[in-house]
């Protein structure tokens, strides 16, 4: 990641994964997902490294689609895209009791919690960091040793 420049779109992307165990004996498990994303536009430089403050209401404009477009494509319909996010909601599968489903795969992150998302991430850049200097230096076939704390190797934890 590189740091958010002032008047920069950027799109934050948040997938929900779910698991609803059943109450039937025997059955599986039941899986679903969703999507949450925020169009942001930093109004000052926050730089891709820890902070010690969270981001502010004021450092970050938060925008969904409809927002976006109006700044960015102000000719561009909305409603004339919709027709693609129906087709995303019937393209993803979803193996969950339909009570349990988002109304849709795709839906606005709202600001505080885009915000929220952002902190995380930067909060993170340093193990990320780590991981991809430990990728770069293991040969392709041994992935699993990238993020050793996710135990790929299957073996038990030390």
């Amino acid at each position: 990641m590189r740091d958010l420049l002032p008047g920069v779109w950027t799109v934050l992307l948040v997938k929900r994964s779910r698991v609803t165990q059943s109450v039937l004996p025997g059955d599986s498990p039941r899986c679903g997902c969703d999507f949450r994303y925020a169009c942001v536009r930093s109004n000052v430089r926050i730089p891709a490294t820890p902070g010690d403050q969270p981001t502010r209401d004021e450092d970050l404009e938060v925008e969904d689609l409809r927002g976006f477009l109006q700044q960015t494509a102000p000719r561009i319909d909305p409603a004339r895209l919709q027709h693609h996010f129906d087709r995303l909601d019937k393209r993803v599968p979803q193996n969950e009791p339909i009570q349990d489903r988002p109304t849709h795969v795709l839906s606005f992150l709202e600001a505080d919690d885009a915000r929220h998302v952002l902190d995380r991430f930067l909060e993170n850049i340093p193990k990320a960091h780590e991981a991809i200097q430990r990728a770069a230096k293991t040969p392709p076939n041994d992935a699993a040793t990238w993020f050793p704390e996710l135990d790929l190797k299957g073996g038990s934890p030390d």
